[in-house]
């Protein structure tokens, strides 16, 4: 006997951004058929009563969403049915989303044809490409919604202005969503066995950052995630989305002046501390798991106390009439001793 069929088999929960307490828009982006990206947002209350799992792909495909409308479109709307009281797409549309115009390299790559081996934080992954730096680890940042583009933007512009200077990771190429598609961010080389910056290492973050200032940029973000450290090599600098050129000397001295503040912060700020949507499933899974498993050994100890007492109960009613009609002392006595004694006891402990 087979279950029930699943809705959205082709479809595969790449992002997305919820709302909360549901009084907003919820956004996603969707992987359709393995080859074609399309987004789509959500009204508020459009899962009501099951908003706990409008980002657990198994159910939010399968059950909440309906079957994805066919044709060429890119951004949907989905709203709750007021007669049904299940969610519906409202409307499909296609948009021209904005892109990375500026491209200064020669090579464009599909988003789609990299092997991502883990995740840095939304949009930062270390993947592979069999045509790619020999198959070997390289990194990919791409603006996961259209409206970070901008910043993909920026730091394209930044790779450029530090190309062949050795200050950043080499720069592999533009990348597209999709076979043809919009550039939506770009690839760079996976700075190996590589650490954030402690203050120990200040002379190495003064010296780089002082190639980059060479330059007259200003890197803008000096968190010290952003300065990667391996013995034996060079500190590199990387996240040039905020970097700035033609800077005054004043700006770059302030700069350098606030190294050493930012090395010796211990908030984490700017870390890569985010988690995938597939590992954010596994540890709610986990976290299910072992809430349902508390409540059952809640309920089951619920149980033997209950037992408990009305055992006891009953005991103490039949001690009663046994001891009542118990023709002999000597009889009595052993009744009580091996009734009410051990049994009752044995309860009370």
């Amino acid at each position: 006997m087979t279950g029930p069929q699943q809705n959205n088999p082709n479809v595969q929960l790449l992002a997305c951004l919820l709302d909360p307490d549901d009084a907003d828009d919820s956004d996603y982006r969707f992987l359709i058929d393995g080859q074609h990206v399309k987004y789509m947002s959500t009204a508020p209350g459009t899962f009501r009563g099951a908003e706990d799992d409008r980002n657990f792909e198994p159910i939010l495909l399968g059950q909440l969403l309906p079957p994805f409308p066919t044709g060429d479109w890119n951004k949907g709307y989905a709203a709750r049915d007021p007669d049904t009281g299940k969610a519906t797409f409202v409307r499909t549309e296609t948009v021209q989303f904005a892109g990375v115009k500026s491209l200064w390299h020669p090579v464009k790559l599909n988003e789609l044809d990299f092997t991502r081996q883990h995740r840095l934080r939304q949009g930062v992954h270390v993947a592979t490409h069999p045509e790619v730096e020999d198959g070997k680890l390289v990194l990919i940042k791409l603006a996961v919604w259209p409206w970070e583009i901008p910043y993909v933007v920026a730091e394209t512009a930044a790779y450029q202005w530090i190309s062949d200077t050795g200050v950043g990771p080499k720069f592999l190429g533009h990348l597209t969503e999709g076979k043809d598609g919009r550039v939506v961010g770009f690839v760079t080389e996976w700075v190996e066995d590589a650490r954030a910056a402690e203050p120990e290492d200040f002379d190495g973050c003064k010296k780089a950052l002082g190639r980059l200032h060479e330059l007259g940029i200003k890197l803008g973000d000096i968190n010290k995630h952003n300065f990667l450290v391996r013995d034996g090599h060079d500190v590199v600098l990387v996240d040039f989305e905020t970097a700035k050129r033609d800077c005054s000397p004043r700006e770059l001295e302030d700069e350098m002046n606030d190294v050493m503040r930012n090395l010796e912060d211990t908030s984490c700020l700017g870390g890569m501390v985010e988690l995938d949507v597939g590992v954010a499933q596994f540890i709610r899974l986990i976290w299910m798991t072992i809430f349902i498993s508390f409540i059952i050994l809640l309920l089951f100890y619920m149980f033997l106390l209950l037992l408990k007492l009305i055992l006891a109960q009953l005991n103490q009613e039949c001690f009663t009439m046994l001891l009542h009609t118990l023709l002999t002392k000597q009889l009595r006595n052993i009744f009580r001793f091996f009734l009410i004694h051990k049994i009752i006891q044995h309860f009370e402990m």
